[in-house]
């Protein structure tokens, strides 16, 4: 499942420092997302993907599209702790890159 890619790809950025490795995974993670056209998953992989593995690779302010885009996707299929650990790490990563928290909240108004 696509979770699963982004999870190991979590846990290769993470616990074993294979930044390049778990950028893959969470690349092969999308992939298999796009491709099974899978909406219940969608919010869970992207939080992974941007949370956990992407935010080693990329500038945290890239990773806040992706994210909104899995809060209202986990919105739509009823998938509310995903859509929340979405827009918790869409607020987070706001922050450390000097985002107006009135502006981040504005965004999802």
């Amino acid at each position: 499942s696509p979770t699963a890619f982004a999870l190991y790809g979590g846990i290769s950025c993470g616990a074993l420092g294979d930044l390049k490795g778990g950028y893959h995974w969470g690349q092969v993670a999308y992939s298999l997302l796009d491709r099974l056209e899978d909406r219940e998953k969608q919010a869970r992989t992207v939080m992974i993907v941007e949370s956990m593995v992407n935010h080693w690779t990329k500038p945290a302010s890239l990773t806040r599209k992706k994210l909104k885009e899995g809060y209202f996707a986990g919105l739509e299929v009823g998938d509310v702790e995903s859509a929340l650990l979405c827009i918790q790490s869409y607020t987070n990563h706001g922050f450390y890159t000097g985002q107006n928290l009135i502006d981040l909240e504005a965004d999802f108004q």
